[in-house]
Order: structure tokens, then C-alpha cells, then sequence
């Protein structure tokens, strides 16, 4: 398929055949996560539709946007997820609910509940052998890689694996090559965690020259895994060369939160390398951006305290492990 090229505002008068298509763009691949924002506030706009189904489309197509990681973001979920439910049960769709059901999964997940998040999937990821409709088995297939990522946390590899390899066969099944190439970054995941760089880096680079016919976003992201999967095996080298190579885009397309990371990792990188004068460049980069993310300004503090400390700054060091310290317990 082509890449989408442009994007496109639509009418909020939308027909039931619209609204199925403006979600399946997401779901296939084919934008960025600004322009899939954009898509489902428009869809928002034009609640209530004639076709109660249209509104439980876009409520379960909403759920996937929710951010649980904050207890105001936790109250508005819970709210928009007794509304979700009511609507789509009023639609009658099967598939609906099995679509916000897996989505429930995944905010579980999110949370660290894992043991109510794989009750939630467990039946759902027993289905595949009774269809063979492609939006039920994309479904199923969502089911197995929130399932996958639940074994991966635990340290379950053998689950996690034939989990993520069932979510693999299902998007072939289903046709959605977009989602097959993703579960491969799955599957590359697992392969690290028991430091099997070589098989992660064939996996990823196979996942990486199938998403460059998608959204950009999608591919960066897997070019920054598979420098990490280098950088994890000893080759730093190639791990800044790779990084390098998604610096532009990345700061096209994310805040500075995300363009921040590629620098920290450049920069603690150059660190390891003993090439101080680099190191420091990005890292003076990154005191121009404004960050907000707690994990990025942790991971900018340790990588400044590696710095000083490669440069015989013993006391800045210190003084910066120490203030690791005082954050991690508080």
C-alpha cells in the first residue's frame, strides 16, 4: 500500500461507511499520532450519529487514547469507560465489545493490575479458531500482544513468546500487515530481555523496512530499538549512527520530551566512548528544550552525572547521584 501523503480534515456529517474509514486509517498505519488525535475529535464533534454504531465505533476507537497515568486522567478513564460501555452495548456489536474489552486490558496493564488484565483477555484470546472476520481478528490479535506484554513484565518468556507470535499469525490472517509489522517489535522485545540481540536486530530491521511504507512515527520508533538493541550488544557506534539517523524526524514529529531522549541517549553514549566535547554538545542541546517529563529528566540527570564523573568532576557527580537518590525516595 502507499503511504498516505496528506491529511485531510473531514465533515462532522459523516455516513456510517466514513467513520469506520477514518478509524481504519489509524488502524492501518497510515497516520501520525497528531493527525489520529485529530481523527478522533472530529469524530467527537460529530456525535450523536443516526447509527448508534457509529458511536460506539468512535467510543471504543476513544479508549485507546486514554491516559491512566495520573489520578485526574484515572477519573476521567473510569468516567468515559461506564459511558463507553453503555453505548456500545446499546449498538449490539460483539466485536465492539470485544474491541473496548481488550482496550480495558491494556489500561489495566498500563496500571500494573496484571492479574485482572489477563482475567479480562483470557477468553478473548481463545476465539481465534471460530472466525475468520479480519476486524474480530485483529481484535483477538490486540488481545494476545496486551497478553504478551503482561508475560514480558513477569518474566514469563515462554508465554510472552507464543503470545506475541500469536498476535503475529492473526495480523496475517486478518490482512493487516501495519499491525503484523508492529508485532514484530514484540517479538524483538523478548528476544532482548534474554539478551538475544542478534535474533532482536533481525526481527526489528525486518519490522523497520515494513513500517517505512506507513507513518514515519512508527518507523523512527523502531530504528530507536534497534540502536538500542546495539547499544545493549557493545556496539556503540552503530547505535549513534542510528540515532543520528532519527534525529530529524523525531523533532519533527514529537514535543521535546521526545526529541530530549535522542539527545540524552547521543550524549551518554559519546559519554561511554570517552568523546566528552560530543557528549557535551548534546547535552548543552538539551538545556534549550523545556522538559516535563519525569523519566526524561531522570535519565538527563544520570547521564550528567556520567559526564562529570568520565571528566573527573567527582564532587558535580556526586552531587547529582544525590539527587537521584533524594528523588528515587521520595
Amino acid at each position: 500500500m502507499l503511504r498516505v501523503l496528506c491529511f485531510v480534515l473531514f465533515s462532522a456529517n459523516l455516513t456510517a461507511n466514513e467513520v469506520k474509514n477514518e478509524i481504519d486509517k489509524v488502524l492501518y498505519g497510515y497516520t501520525t499520532f497528531s493527525e489520529s488525535r485529530a481523527i478522533l475529535e472530529k469524530l467527537e464533534q460529530g456525535m450523536p450519529y443516526k447509527n448508534v454504531l457509529d458511536d460506539a465505533r468512535v467510543m471504543a476507537f476513544k479508549c485507546w487514547f486514554s491516559d491512566v497515568t495520573t489520578s485526574n486522567g484515572l477519573l476521567h478513564y473510569n468516567d468515559f469507560l461506564n459511558n463507553a460501555k453503555s453505548i456500545i452495548h446499546n449498538s449490539g456489536s460483539e466485536i465492539l465489545k470485544q474491541n473496548l474489552t481488550v482496550c480495558e486490558a491494556f489500561q489495566e496493564y498500563n496500571q500494573g493490575n496484571y492479574q485482572l488484565a489477563t482475567i479480562l483477555l483470557t477468553p478473548i484470546t481463545q476465539n481465534s479458531a471460530n472466525t475468520q472476520n479480519p476486524e474480530e481478528l485483529n481484535g483477538i490479535a490486540n488481545a494476545s500482544t496486551v497478553l504478551n506484554r503482561i508475560y514480558l513484565a513477569q518474566g514469563n518468556y515462554e508465554d510472552a513468546f507464543h503470545a506475541a507470535q500469536k498476535a503475529y499469525q492473526l495480523f496475517e490472517k486478518s490482512g493487516n500487515s501495519y499491525e503484523q509489522a508492529l508485532a514484530l517489535k514484540e517479538i524483538a522485545d523478548i528476544h532482548i530481555a534474554l539478551y538475544n540481540f542478534d535474533l532482536a536486530i533481525e526481527q526489528l530491521q525486518r519490522s523497520a523496512t515494513e513500517l517505512a511504507k506507513f507513518n514515519k512515527q512508527e518507523h523512527y520508533k523502531v530504528i530507536d530499538q534497534i540502536a538500542f538493541a546495539h547499544e545493549k550488544s557493545g556496539n556503540l557506534p552503530k547505535a549513534i549512527e542510528l540515532y543520528q539517523s532519527i534525529k530529524k524526524d523525531v523533532r519533527s514529529y514529537e514535543s521535546d520530551n521526545g526529541y530530549a531522549y535522542v539527545l540524552i541517549k547521543l550524549a551518554e553514549l559519546y559519554t561511554e566512548l570517552n568523546q566528552l566535547n560530543a557528549a557535551k554538545s548534546y547535552l548543552t542541546a538539551v538545556d534549550k528544550l523545556k522538559i516535563d517529563d519525569s523519566w526524561i529528566t531522570t535519565l538527563l540527570t544520570m547521564t550528567q552525572a556520567q559526564w562529570h564523573l568520565k571528566s573527573d568532576n567527582l564532587n558535580a557527580a556526586l552531587t547529582l547521584f544525590n539527587k537521584l537518590q533524594t528523588k528515587q525516595n521520595s
